[in-house]
This record gives C-alpha cells, structure tokens and sequence, in this order.
C-alpha cells in the first residue's frame, strides 16, 4: 500500500465535489459531440479584365471569367462575344474587335495625354457591368545616354555593356519599370539581360527572369535627376548582323505598381497559406483584374553581332 507522505493534505470534500461536477460536465460534452457538413453557397463568376498596355498604342483585353478559391487549376475560361469599349476623357474610342478565345484589341490607342482619363467598359451576357478608370501617366523624361563595352564580362556567347541614362523625376509621385530588348529583323523584341546596379528599391515581377524586368518608385530620386547605371548582358545570335538594343523606362499608374508587389508577394508566399492571405491587387469595378495604361520612353545603341 502507497503511503502518502506527511506534508500532504488531502482536498477538502467541497473541493472534491466541484471537481467532479466538471469532470460530468467534460464528459457529457465530449458525449454530445457531432460533425455537421455545411454546403457553402457557390460564388457567382466575375470578369477578370487584364489590360496593360502602352498609352499609344492598340489596347489589348484578356477577358475570363473568375473560379472559385476550391478550384486548384490554373485555366480560367475566357469570355466571348463581349462587348468592350474604350473611352478617353468621356469620349468613346470604339470598341474592341473580338480576336477569339477571349482575347480583344483596340482599333487605336488612347494617346499619350498625361492626366488624361482613360476608361473601360465590358458587358457580357450573365455577368456584371465590369470597368475601370486610369489616368495616363507622364511619359519618363531621359537624357545623357552613354554606353561602353564591358570586355571584362564578355566572351564567345555572351557581349556585356556598361550603361548610364539619366532619368529626370518630376514633382510629382510616379512609378517606374525598367526592360531592355534586343531588336532584330521584322520589328521583333527579345528580352535582354540586365543589372540595375542603384539602390531604388526595386523588384523583379513574376513571371520574368529577376535580370528582364524591374519597378520602383521615385521615393529614393526625390524629384531630382538620377543616373540609372545599368549593366547589360546581350545574348548574340547565330548569323551576323546589326542589330540594337533598346533601354525602355515606363511610367505606370500606381495600381499597376501594387498589382506586380501583391503578385510577388503571393507568388513568393508560404504554400500553407492560401492565397487569400495575399490578395493580388484589383482595380477593376464588379469585377477583378489590373487596367493600366503606361508611357514609356527609350533610347537605343546599335550591336554588331
């Protein structure tokens, strides 16, 4: 028989009784326990509208229409037949002509007017009147281009260059992206390789290598003019000619901005967490999706490959 040692006191008899009762209440509960399925009501399809393009330039829509967050797939079925207008101020620029498998284009753009107010308009059968509104951006002002040969990082299959521009940051808050290409035969644009090499706080978007795309802001120009110094890494082709590369400088609405920082930040996300727990950016009206009209300005040198 266990013998208790001296120092313990045994509980009261009221003590011991209140512990029982929570011990039948306990038990009961566990007892009573049941599951319950709760059908949760189906979410209605949206317009997904997807329109970023240059100011001056033809528009073109990738219209689908939205799943539900219990759908895993990536294919969204796209919306036909719909009827797209673009306005400028208030002024209708047509319609868009229906390219098939929910694809649409402008007949014209919407011009380079910085401050103006582009606008779009979808209706299509079962869904929502969807738009969005957007000001035209100003157009990026660049000056004192200069590049070099960087011969230290080239070789048989890849030419390097050392390049600077100065981009000249208005008063106002503006939002940038920064792309190279390789312009060859037939108008054709193939990304090129590159280092941003200041400190601006930029990102690479999804979907591009890290080296062919970024944004930033102006928080660290602070409205003065700011030398980009760039290095390019171009890819020679198999046959020898001249070609270009140009350096091309975007000014987008902010809504563009946040759209590619909360598409970053979903893609870059922990996968327990679902992606509602990193929403991408919307700014389209009764429905989801980025509209976003950009300016952008270049300059370009020749390369003898």
């Amino acid at each position: 028989m266990l013998k208790l040692p001296e120092s313990y006191n045994r509980p009261s008899l009221a003590f011991r009784r209140k512990l029982l009762r929570v011990f039948v209440v306990a038990s009961a509960l566990s007892a009573c326990e049941t599951v319950t399925e709760i059908d949760l009501p189906q979410e209605r399809p949206q317009l997904v509208v997807n329109a970023i393009f240059n100011a001056d330039s033809s528009v073109n829509v990738n219209l689908t229409e939205s799943k539900p967050v219990s759908d895993p797939g990536h294919r969204f079925k796209p919306v036909e037949d719909a009827r797209i207008e673009l306005f400028e101020n208030d002024l209708s620029l047509g319609m868009l002509v229906d390219l098939g498998t929910g694809n649409y284009r402008s007949l014209r753009g919407v011009g380079t007017g910085a401050g103006s107010r582009c606008r779009i308009q979808v209706t299509a059968s079962g869904f929502e009147t969807a738009g969005s509104e957007e000001r035209i951006p100003v157009k990026p002002d660049l000056s004192s281009f200069s590049v070099e040969p960087n011969d230290e990082n080239s070789n048989t299959f890849y030419k390097s260059y050392k390049a600077t521009l100065v981009l000249n940051d208005p008063v106002a808050e503006n939002f940038y992206f920064l792309r190279i290409w390789l312009l060859g035969p037939g108008n054709s644009r193939t990304p090129v390789n590159f280092k941003l090499n200041n400190n601006l706080g930029q990102i690479a978007p999804p979907f591009q290598y890290a080296a062919q795309m970024v944004i930033f802001t102006d928080k660290a120009i602070n409205s003065r003019p700011t030398t980009l110094d760039i290095d390019i890494i171009q890819t020679p082709g198999p046959v020898n000619g001249t070609y270009r590369i140009s350096i091309e400088v975007g000014s987008t609405p902010q809504n563009y901005y946040d759209y590619q920082v909360s598409v970053r930040k979903q893609m870059d996300a922990d996968p327990v967490f679902s992606p509602g727990d990193n929403p991408v950016s919307n700014n389209i009206r009764n429905g989801l999706g980025i509209f976003a009209p950009y300016t952008s300005a270049e300059v370009s040198f020749d390369v003898i490959r």
